[in-house]
Protein backbone atom coordinates (compact mmCIF):
# COMPACT_ATOMS: atom_id res chain seq x y z
CA UNK A 1 0.00 0.00 0.00
CA UNK A 2 1.14 3.63 -1.49
CA UNK A 3 1.27 6.05 1.65
CA UNK A 4 0.07 9.46 0.90
CA UNK A 5 2.70 12.34 2.16
CA UNK A 6 1.73 15.69 2.15
CA UNK A 7 4.04 17.97 0.00
CA UNK A 8 7.14 19.64 1.94
CA UNK A 9 7.37 23.28 2.32
CA UNK A 10 9.82 23.58 -1.08
CA UNK A 11 7.13 22.23 -2.93
CA UNK A 12 4.59 24.62 -1.40
CA UNK A 13 6.49 27.15 -2.43
CA UNK A 14 7.42 25.78 -6.02
CA UNK A 15 3.64 25.90 -6.43
CA UNK A 16 3.04 28.88 -4.95
CA UNK A 17 6.19 30.61 -7.14
CA UNK A 18 4.59 29.09 -10.25
CA UNK A 19 0.85 30.47 -9.44
CA UNK A 20 2.86 33.73 -9.09
CA UNK A 21 4.55 33.29 -12.26
CA UNK A 22 1.45 32.46 -14.49
CA UNK A 23 -0.64 35.37 -12.83
CA UNK A 24 1.91 37.90 -14.34
CA UNK A 25 2.48 36.71 -17.54
CA UNK A 26 -1.39 37.18 -17.61
CA UNK A 27 -1.52 40.26 -16.12
CA UNK A 28 0.50 41.37 -18.85
CA UNK A 29 -0.50 39.90 -21.85
CA UNK A 30 -4.03 37.40 -21.02
CA UNK A 31 -3.48 35.72 -24.16
CA UNK A 32 0.36 34.66 -23.64
CA UNK A 33 0.00 30.74 -22.75
CA UNK A 34 -2.79 30.62 -25.69
CA UNK A 35 0.46 31.85 -28.01
CA UNK A 36 3.02 29.65 -26.88
CA UNK A 37 0.49 26.31 -26.22
CA UNK A 38 1.11 24.72 -29.76
CA UNK A 39 4.69 26.58 -30.34
CA UNK A 40 8.01 25.06 -29.61
CA UNK A 41 10.93 26.71 -31.13
CA UNK A 42 14.11 26.24 -28.91
CA UNK A 43 17.24 27.66 -30.12
CA UNK A 44 19.71 25.13 -27.38
CA UNK A 45 19.72 22.33 -25.71
CA UNK A 46 21.52 22.66 -22.58
CA UNK A 47 22.82 19.68 -21.06
CA UNK A 48 23.91 20.42 -17.70
CA UNK A 49 23.66 19.71 -13.55
CA UNK A 50 20.68 19.28 -11.20
CA UNK A 51 23.25 21.53 -8.90
CA UNK A 52 21.03 23.96 -7.57
CA UNK A 53 23.56 26.33 -7.96
CA UNK A 54 23.79 25.34 -12.06
CA UNK A 55 20.79 24.98 -14.06
CA UNK A 56 18.41 22.41 -16.22
CA UNK A 57 19.42 18.44 -16.38
CA UNK A 58 22.30 16.13 -15.78
CA UNK A 59 23.95 13.84 -18.43
CA UNK A 60 26.97 12.58 -17.10
CA UNK A 61 26.29 8.65 -18.89
CA UNK A 62 25.16 8.86 -22.24
CA UNK A 63 23.87 5.39 -22.29
CA UNK A 64 21.15 6.10 -19.93
CA UNK A 65 18.38 5.65 -22.60
CA UNK A 66 16.48 8.41 -21.06
CA UNK A 67 19.13 11.22 -22.14
CA UNK A 68 19.69 9.19 -25.93
CA UNK A 69 16.19 9.67 -26.33
CA UNK A 70 15.91 13.28 -24.98
CA UNK A 71 19.15 14.48 -27.47
CA UNK A 72 17.61 12.29 -30.54
CA UNK A 73 14.03 14.38 -29.92
CA UNK A 74 15.66 17.49 -29.91
CA UNK A 75 17.74 17.04 -32.88
CA UNK A 76 15.06 15.22 -34.98
CA UNK A 77 11.86 16.80 -33.94
CA UNK A 78 12.60 20.25 -32.03
CA UNK A 79 15.28 21.09 -35.62
CA UNK A 80 18.13 21.92 -32.32
CA UNK A 81 21.05 22.89 -34.13
CA UNK A 82 23.03 23.99 -30.98
CA UNK A 83 23.89 21.62 -27.96
CA UNK A 84 25.78 23.04 -24.61
CA UNK A 85 27.24 20.77 -22.30
CA UNK A 86 27.82 22.90 -19.54
CA UNK A 87 29.86 21.53 -16.70
CA UNK A 88 30.70 23.30 -13.31
CA UNK A 89 33.06 24.05 -11.06
CA UNK A 90 32.95 22.81 -7.57
CA UNK A 91 30.98 19.94 -9.06
CA UNK A 92 29.64 17.67 -6.51
CA UNK A 93 29.42 14.69 -8.69
CA UNK A 94 33.00 15.26 -10.29
CA UNK A 95 34.15 15.19 -6.36
CA UNK A 96 32.59 11.79 -5.73
CA UNK A 97 34.01 10.33 -8.90
CA UNK A 98 37.72 11.42 -7.24
CA UNK A 99 36.53 9.53 -4.07
CA UNK A 100 34.99 6.68 -5.72
CA UNK A 101 35.90 3.92 -3.64
CA UNK A 102 33.34 5.76 -0.69
CA UNK A 103 30.31 5.72 -3.50
CA UNK A 104 27.59 3.18 -3.57
CA UNK A 105 24.23 1.70 -5.40
CA UNK A 106 23.29 3.81 -8.47
CA UNK A 107 25.12 7.01 -7.63
CA UNK A 108 28.24 4.35 -8.13
CA UNK A 109 26.97 3.23 -11.52
CA UNK A 110 26.25 6.95 -12.42
CA UNK A 111 29.21 8.20 -11.99
CA UNK A 112 31.41 5.59 -13.22
CA UNK A 113 31.86 6.72 -16.38
CA UNK A 114 33.40 10.22 -14.37
CA UNK A 115 35.53 8.22 -12.68
CA UNK A 116 36.58 6.06 -15.50
CA UNK A 117 37.72 9.56 -17.12
CA UNK A 118 39.74 10.22 -13.99
CA UNK A 119 41.49 7.22 -14.05
CA UNK A 120 42.89 7.83 -17.57
CA UNK A 121 43.74 11.09 -16.90
CA UNK A 122 44.79 10.74 -13.12
CA UNK A 123 48.29 11.20 -13.12
CA UNK A 124 47.39 14.78 -14.81
CA UNK A 125 45.03 15.20 -12.74
CA UNK A 126 47.11 13.96 -9.20
CA UNK A 127 50.18 16.39 -10.12
CA UNK A 128 47.41 19.25 -9.58
CA UNK A 129 48.16 21.10 -6.24
CA UNK A 130 45.06 21.62 -4.36
CA UNK A 131 41.70 19.82 -4.48
CA UNK A 132 39.81 22.34 -6.04
CA UNK A 133 41.92 22.69 -9.08
CA UNK A 134 41.54 18.67 -9.35
CA UNK A 135 37.93 18.66 -9.27
CA UNK A 136 37.76 21.82 -11.89
CA UNK A 137 39.97 19.48 -14.37
CA UNK A 138 37.98 16.35 -14.05
CA UNK A 139 35.07 18.66 -14.75
CA UNK A 140 36.59 19.70 -18.17
CA UNK A 141 37.47 16.19 -19.16
CA UNK A 142 34.17 15.08 -18.23
CA UNK A 143 32.39 17.69 -20.33
CA UNK A 144 34.88 16.73 -23.35
CA UNK A 145 34.06 12.90 -22.83
CA UNK A 146 30.44 14.05 -22.59
CA UNK A 147 30.35 16.46 -26.19
CA UNK A 148 32.64 13.10 -27.52
CA UNK A 149 29.68 10.74 -26.75
CA UNK A 150 27.15 12.86 -28.14
CA UNK A 151 29.05 13.40 -31.11
CA UNK A 152 29.49 9.27 -31.45
CA UNK A 153 25.39 8.62 -31.16
CA UNK A 154 24.04 6.53 -34.15
CA UNK A 155 21.31 8.96 -34.40
CA UNK A 156 23.82 11.95 -34.76
CA UNK A 157 25.95 10.61 -36.86
CA UNK A 158 22.75 10.11 -39.54
CA UNK A 159 21.90 13.43 -38.80
CA UNK A 160 25.33 14.39 -40.21
CA UNK A 161 25.24 12.00 -42.98
CA UNK A 162 21.86 13.84 -44.02
CA UNK A 163 23.81 17.28 -44.05
CA UNK A 164 22.34 18.53 -40.79
CA UNK A 165 25.58 20.04 -39.12
CA UNK A 166 24.95 20.45 -35.35
CA UNK A 167 27.25 21.99 -33.49
CA UNK A 168 27.90 20.39 -29.85
CA UNK A 169 30.13 22.31 -27.74
CA UNK A 170 31.40 22.06 -24.27
CA UNK A 171 31.37 24.74 -21.08
CA UNK A 172 32.71 25.31 -17.61
CA UNK A 173 30.25 27.46 -15.33
CA UNK A 174 32.81 29.22 -12.86
CA UNK A 175 30.38 29.30 -9.77
CA UNK A 176 32.91 32.03 -8.12
CA UNK A 177 31.71 34.70 -10.41
CA UNK A 178 28.97 33.58 -12.89
CA UNK A 179 31.06 33.11 -16.23
CA UNK A 180 30.48 30.09 -18.81
CA UNK A 181 33.92 30.03 -20.53
CA UNK A 182 33.58 27.88 -24.08
CA UNK A 183 35.95 24.95 -23.68
CA UNK A 184 36.27 25.02 -27.25
CA UNK A 185 35.64 21.64 -27.88
CA UNK A 186 35.02 21.61 -31.55
CA UNK A 187 35.71 18.47 -33.74
CA UNK A 188 39.25 19.42 -34.56
CA UNK A 189 40.27 20.07 -30.98
CA UNK A 190 38.94 17.19 -28.83
CA UNK A 191 39.94 14.27 -28.80
CA UNK A 192 37.55 11.20 -29.45
CA UNK A 193 39.43 8.81 -26.87
CA UNK A 194 38.23 9.84 -23.90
Amino acid sequence: MTKIVESSDNMDNLIESNSHFAFEKMRKNKDYFKSIENTQDPKVLWIGCSDSRTSPEILTNCDDPNSKSAIQYAVEHLKIYDIMVVGHTGCGAIKAALDYKHVEGDVATWIKPIYNTYKRYSKEINSLKTDEEKVNELSKLNVKRVVSVINHLDFFKESAKKGKHINVNGYLLDLHNGQLKNLHLNKTNFHDGL
